[in-house]
């Protein structure tokens, strides 16, 4: 969890020369002295220390020089960029802002409202600085705009009326009340200490992100009104600069404004625009003020039901008549009603079951035409003429596909059924379930298809299967199934690394066993064929095995199959594995001699033949003889050993010649020194671009060589050995193996697998899936593929189209700015979701989509996307698949009774739609009486603490549903539980500053953090409304007086801020 936000203010800020003007801001007042105070721009006093050295004695002078250096200053300024400004508030044509708050301007700059003013900060301890721009926000009716007259392409003109001058200005003398830095993160220093000065500046090179300047606007907005905010200059320099006037006469200190004070005044109402954006207030306030107002309500059971007429049903039983029933009308509910609310109980006495029973009867009796054993039926039902041949239409038996009756009233049918179809209320709501598919069956009927897709891809898959099938069964039977195991073998030799049998695969079988693999292999196969001229001889020699005759290319796979001590005149084995020639040389004398070669590399004399080549390759490698004492050295540190050193240095001393060319270095060594290392049998030795060789004898020819190093050597043995190895490993002769005990089983396991109705199903099975059980699995094809379409959208959107009052009946009547606690009507619920579920049955049967019409294609009827919990079950369906049903009506439901709806209608969740509403437990203060919240962030995720809603719904224009999985009587509480608060939070981020709007009069304040606009009327105790903040008028006690008349802009930022709102609300207020 992560910390809460701090936030620090500031009340100006500066930075690099500004810094150092002394004439202080006089924050609006006459100058006591004005020929003391700059004109035009604020000035500072420079002083340069200039140093010259003589050249005759080398004496240093030191001489001041003094100039006075003008700042720029608001008459300087012509423009603002646009990138200055990093966000407005409200946004441009923002059409609902709070007018309660103060629209307001922020600069990515924290310096840029200061940067300019012409002073240095003064009063109270310097926390005073004025800005050198002014935010201005007027209705339409207040001002115009136009060019400027002497410049049109300069800043445009905003000119205020003066009859609104005094309405729309604040006092001159407050401006630098309103603005300020603001930080985002918190500030551990104290304001105007060096160390708060050095932790800003370091705050802000570490993170330039982390601060914005912003100035405020203080009037007081009226709701429902246009306005339009203008950025101008804040002295009167900036003022004449932007109307292309020349202000070099004007103290810089000079505000650009003042309020009219009598009819003599004639103050400016022209003003250059540097940044002007438009926006309307809304006609409700701020989340406070909304929230504020909504009231707990607990709901009566006018809103669990409403009248309904069932005297009329028709067909035939209008005739019952009002005056012959006990119960005339029944209450319709919808999807919620009160907690513990009861529907009522019926049919009440024998009409009302006269009536029952009349219903059944028209229900079932299209069923009953259809029985030929039928002897008395209500026929014609209700026609006084007969009817024919004509087929009779009657109502829905709703759930008849997915129960699987045929008619009502038959011992053995879900009670669900029964009391959806006989009672009028639960028809009435599975009507408006057929009535939503009805309306909406193109595009319900669209997605199917586009879910069919795979479906029908699918079953021509299935189809194919069928044929291939039927043609392999045909080959199977006339070329597989009457093969001997001889020529099965054969015919399956490649499959046999993929059949098993016993365990393990045939390959593996055969390996195992005395019959050679060989035998059953292509080659083999080739050998003896019975028309090659060989296999003929032998054929008609006549062998014989246990006095039947054998042809030498049948039953060979069971000759092979014979054990050693089993009597046989024909017995076949494999050949015996040959012996090695006796001139043949063996492994081991060929690792012996390597060896033998290493250990001989490892001498005194080969170390130096290889470190001497080495040496010359490394030093002349520019073409440089080296020095005899240097190639001494770098070979004696490749030898190590001082025999080996003595013999290199006596090579060395030997050489006589060095001669270079592009390519290699040929070194010559005297000859019976080059023996003596060498060998007689090469005159030379090449290596690495070196040529070392001796003179040449009488008739001697030219013999070089390249001079093989040890690790040559040893790689040459490592490959040998690996090689020996791989000999090694050659199977010998090996004792007799087993035969397969049952050859004929063994066969036949091979036809089984061979078979293509059991080989093409299950390669065909798995490239199709399906959803169930909440995954996908393999099917297995035995016949076309029923797959149902599902919609997964929430269908209470559906009925809320049709009437909101089958939501919550009457739910016009719910008070406005309210809060209350439901539940949901679950019976009603699977009333509809029933409906929906056969009357798209009926659609898709119509459409000839591939169905058996027991699917469950709406199961969804709450909006669960914006559910934020981990808990899987909460993110299910709303009821479970209808040919699972078996309880009554009310009973099959996903959901738990756990779930009850915080219903809020007003104001806030219309302009605040992305408040945050949550369920937080409550606990003892005074126990028995008073209760607060109990945990903290740290249990946001512990449910025992925190419950967030798991279904959401909106009722047009301002209803607003959550539920949470929290039984209503635990929320309620006991006597020993303190129960549930349910809390609407504003969600944290959004900055605003503004007072509280409250009706009435107002006592003085004495918490600055909770003033009001009735805190600065005009007249203290009265009702009226200031109409931009002076806040010399504050209505407060003497202790926050005292505060208030040393404040800064910071300190009233902080007091202005609005901090995010909570309302909380306990359960039992709204339940009965």
């Amino acid at each position: 969890m992560t910390d809460v936000a701090k936030y620090a203010f500031l009340p100006w800020l500066r930075v690099g020369i500004a810094s150092e003007i002394s004439e202080q801001d006089a924050l609006g007042q006459p100058p006591v002295k004005p020929t003391e105070c700059a004109k035009l721009r604020a000035s500072i006093d420079v002083t340069l220390q200039l140093q010259d050295v003589s050249i005759a004695d080398s004496s240093l002078h030191t001489e001041p020089v003094a100039k006075t250096a003008h700042l720029i200053g608001p008459g300087d300024i012509m423009s603002i960029s646009r990138d200055a400004i990093v966000r407005t508030e409200p946004r441009d044509q923002v059409s609902n802002f709070e007018a309660n708050c103060f629209p307001y301007v922020e600069f990515y700059e924290e310096d840029f409202p200061w940067r300019y003013t012409p002073a240095a900060p003064g009063a109270e301890g310097g926390r005073r600085l004025r800005p050198w721009l002014l935010l201005l926000v007027l209705e339409d009716d207040e001002y115009t705009v136009t060019a400027n007259p002497k410049n049109p392409q300069g800043l445009a003109v905003l000119t205020i009326k003066q009859t609104k001058i005094n309405e729309v200005l604040f006092p001159h003398t407050q401006s630098w009340a309103w603005a300020h830095v603001h930080f985002y993160e918190d500030l551990t220093n104290t304001h105007g200490t060096p160390a708060y000065a050095s932790e800003v500046t370091q705050r802000l090179q570490t993170n330039p992100d982390s601060a914005v300047s912003r100035l405020l606007c203080p009037r007081k907005l009226q709701a429902e009104k246009s306005y339009r905010a203008f950025l101008v200059p804040a002295f009167e320099t900036g003022r004449l600069a932007g109307l292309d006037k020349d202000p070099k006469d004007v103290l810089a200190q000079t505000p650009s404004w003042r309020k009219y004070s009598g009819a003599s005044d004639a103050y400016p109402t022209e003003f250059p625009i540097y940044f002007q954006w438009g926006f309307r207030t809304g006609l409700s306030g701020d989340f406070k003020s909304l929230a504020t107002l909504l009231q707990p309500k607990v709901l009566g059971p006018k809103f669990g039901q409403r009248p309904m007429d069932i005297t009329r049903p028709g067909f035939g039983m209008d005739t019952l008549g009002a005056a012959n029933l006990e119960s005339p009308t029944l209450g319709l509910g919808g999807a919620l009603k009160p907690v513990g609310f009861q529907k009522d109980a019926w049919p009440k006495g024998p009409n009302d079951r006269n009536y029952r029973d009349l219903l059944a009867k028209i229900l079932n009796i299209s069923k009953d035409l259809q029985d030929k054993n039928s002897t008395l039926l209500p026929h014609p039902l209700f026609f006084s003429t007969s009817l024919g041949y004509d087929p009779i239409v009657t109502p829905h038996i709703y759930g008849k596909f997915h129960s699987l009756i045929t008619r009502l009233g038959t011992s053995g049918n879900p009670a669900w059924v029964e009391t959806l179809n006989l009672d009028p209320r639960h028809r009435a709501t599975a009507g408006l379930g057929g009535q939503v598919v009805q309306e909406h069956q193109e595009e319900f009927m669209e997605s199917a298809w586009k879910q069919v897709g795979e479906v029908d891809a699918a079953n021509q898959k299935l189809r194919e299967l069928e044929l291939a099938k039927q043609v392999n069964q045909a080959l199977y039977a006339k070329r597989i199934a009457p093969l001997g195991i001889d020529k099965l073998m054969h015919i399956t030799a490649p499959m046999h690394r993929a059949v098993l049998t016993a365990g393990q695969t045939v390959q593996e079988s055969v390996r195992q066993s005395r019959i050679p693999v060989a035998a059953k292999s292509a080659a083999m196969r080739k050998l003896v064929r019975p028309g090659k001229k060989i296999i003929r001889r032998m054929n008609r020699m006549g062998l014989e095995t246990n006095g039947d005759k054998v042809l030498i290319h049948e039953k060979m796979i069971q000759h092979f199959n014979i054990a050693p001590e089993t009597p046989s005149t024909f017995k076949l084995t494999a050949a015996a594995p040959k012996v090695a020639p006796n001139m043949a040389v063996a492994v081991d004398t060929v690792q012996k001699a390597v060896t033998t070669a290493v250990n001989d590399f490892q001498t005194d004399k080969m170390l130096v033949q290889h470190a001497l080549l080495d040496a010359l390759a490394e030093l002349t490698k520019n073409q440089t003889i080296p020095p005899p004492a240097l190639l001494k050295t770098t070979v004696a540190e490749k030898v190590l050993t001082s025999g080996a050193i003595a013999l290199a240095n006596r090579l060395i001393d030997k050489i006589t010649t060095y001669a270079f060319s592009p390519t290699e270095i040929t070194v010559t060594v005297e000859a019976e020194m080059f023996k003596e290392v060498y060998g007689k049998r090469s005159t030379g030795k090449y290596k690495d671009g070196v040529l070392l060789k001796r003179p040449l004898g009488k008739k001697e020819t030219e013999r070089i060589t390249s001079a093989t190093s040890l690790d040559e050597v040893i790689q040459y043995r490592s490959i040998l050995n690996a090689f020996g190895g791989a000999v090694q490993k050659r199977p010998g002769v090996t004792s007799a193996r087993p035969i397969i005990a049952n050859l004929a089983d063994f066969g036949a396991n091979l036809w089984t697998r061979l078979k293509p109705e059991i080989n093409l199903h299950k390669r065909v099975g798995a490239t199709i899936k399906i959803w169930s059980a909440s995954e996908n699995q393999y099917v297995t094809p035995t016949g076309p593929i029923m797959a149902y379409p599902e919609f997964r959208e929430p269908v209470y959107e559906h009925l809320h189209k049709i009437s909101k009052d089958f939501i919550i009946p009457n739910c016009n009547d719910i008070p406005q700015n309210s809060l209350t606690i439901l539940e949901p009507n679950s019976a009603f619920i699977e009333a509809y979701m029933a409906g929906l579920n056969h009357e798209m049955a009926r659609e898709l049967l119509w459409r000839e989509y591939p169905t058996d019409q027991r699917g469950s294609y709406f199961r969804k009827f709450w909006d669960t996307k914006d559910n934020i919990t981990a808990e899987p079950s909460l993110l299910n369906p709303d009821i479970n698949p209808l040919p699972g049903w078996v309880g009554d009506l009310g009973q099959n439901s996903l959901r738990s009774d756990n779930l009850l709806v915080l219903v809020i209608r007003g104001e806030l969740l219309l302009k605040y739609p992305n408040t945050v509403v949550f369920a937080q437990r409550a606990k003892w203060v005074t126990p028995g009486k008073k209760r607060t919240l109990a945990g903290t962030e740290n249990d946001l995720n512990n449910p025992d603490f925190f419950k967030f809603p798991v279904i959401h719904a909106r009722l047009d224009p301002d209803i607003m549903l959550f539920g949470f999985n929290l039984p209503p009587a635990e929320a309620h509480g006991n006597a020993s539980d303190p129960g549930w608060f349910f809390v609407l939070k504003e969600r944290p981020g959004h900055i605003s500053f503004g007072l509280d709007e409250v009706a009435g009069t107002v006592s003085p304040a004495n918490d600055l953090n909770h003033l009001t606009w009735k805190h600065f009327a005009p007249n203290p105790g009265t009702s009226d409304v200031v109409p931009c903040l002076d806040l010399t008028t504050a209505n407060l006690t003497a202790g926050a007086q005292t505060k208030w008349d040393t404040l800064n802009a910071a300190d009233l930022a902080s007091y202005l801020f609005r901090n995010p709102v909570m309302l909380a609300r306990h359960a039992r207020e709204m339940i009965a």
